[in-house]
This record gives C-alpha cells, structure tokens and sequence, in this order.
C-alpha cells in the first residue's frame, strides 16, 4: 500500500538537498535530450532550446539556476520521494504522467500545494534504472521458427441465436515439432489484428517460472 506522502508524518519534513535535485534536473534534462520518454517531456521545458545552446556551449547550458531548482523541487520530501519511487517503480508500469497524476489526487485529499510536474518527471527519470530492475522481463531467444497463418473452413457457425458467420482458424505453430502454440477462432469479418492478437497467445503460453528475476517469469 501507498501511504499518501502529504498526509504521513514525512510531510513535515523540509525538503531534499537543493545541491541532489539540481543533479537529478540535470541528467533528466540530458537523457531527455537523447530521446529517452518523448512523450513525457514537460511543456515547462524548452528542450529544443536547450539542445541547441547545449551544441554551441556543451552539457552545463542544462544546469539550471540554483534558485529556479530550489523553486520547483520545494515540496519535494523524502517522503513524496518514496512515493513516487512505489509508484513509478511498481510493476504496474505506470506513465509519468499517471504518476503526476496520482501524486496530484493525493496532494488534493490534504490540501496541499501540487507539486510541478516537471519535478515529477526528473525523479521518475531518476530512478529509470531502478524502475527497469523492477518490470523488466527477461526474455531468451528460442532457436525454433513460428509460423503463422489462417485457414477459412468450409463449414458455418451459428452462436445460440446470433447470425451464422464462416470462421477463420488464426493459427500459431511451431515448426520444428509440428506443435500449435496458440490459435483463436472467429467471423471472416472480424479484426485485421487476430494475427498479432495469436502472437501474444503463444508468447504468454510459453512463460515460465524464473527465481531469480524480479518479475519471477522468462
């Protein structure tokens, strides 16, 4: 369970280090620039700018003024710092942006002042390694070849009292054993997507237990 930071007896706390938050800006600002989460990118940030005065003037043009990071981290505790590390690091793989969000709910129920976004997403970015160690799967690449295809047979189907439809068999195999890994049935007129949706079948079907991944499965 999440306690809310704004409610637990963290809240009175002051805020973390200036100096810590003004490092955590800065590489954030990097990785952005790298292309790391486009779409979570803050609109109080003129990356482009940014970039562009970094190309002339190196890396320290994305350290921001001590002053305009102490503003935006101020409400930033420890507290609301394990927050957002639960949230974010959980294997529930939620966005920035649902963690902002979350954030936003909580600090609303005690009626505290919102913390910006733009602090939210530099310590989500923070703490990208950590959340990877957390969600990440650990896949191992099979030697076998699949095959997938559809066959229409010649039959109909009728449902209880819906209309009769031809099927189509999406199919999944593996070749090597001749063995099927996943197939789905349905109506000639159905979803262009029954291809990818038989893919994800038999990729979840050949899941297994794993002890030493944090998510438990290969």
């Amino acid at each position: 369970m999440i306690v809310n930071p704004f409610l637990s007896p963290g809240s009175q706390e002051p805020p973390i280090g200036s100096e810590d938050c003004q490092i955590i800006h800065y590489h954030a600002v990097q990785a952005a620039a790298r292309g790391l989460r486009p779409y979570a990118i803050p609109e109080s940030l003129p990356l482009a700018g940014l970039s562009e005065r970094a190309h002339l003037h190196g890396a320290e043009t994305f350290f921001f003024h001590p002053a305009d990071i102490e503003k935006l981290f101020a409400r930033v505790t420890m507290a609301v710092y394990r927050a957002i590390r639960a949230l974010y690091c959980s294997r529930l793989g939620r966005s920035i942006k649902m963690v902002w969000h979350i954030l936003r709910m909580m600090a609303s129920e005690a009626g505290a002042p919102i913390i910006p976004y733009e602090a939210v997403w530099a310590l989500c970015l923070h703490m990208e390694e950590l959340r990877r160690q957390e969600i990440g799967v650990q896949i191992e690449r099979g030697k076998a070849n699949w095959w997938i295809g559809q066959t229409a047979p010649d039959i109909t189907i009728q449902e209880g009292a819906s209309m009769q439809y031809q099927p189509v068999i999406t199919w999944c195999v593996e070749t090597k054993n001749e063995r099927v890994l996943a197939f789905r049935i349905a109506s000639c007129e159905a979803s262009d997507e029954r291809g990818l949706l038989v893919l994800y079948d038999a990729l979840t079907a050949n899941r297994r237990p794993h002890p030493r991944v944090a998510t438990g499965l290969l």
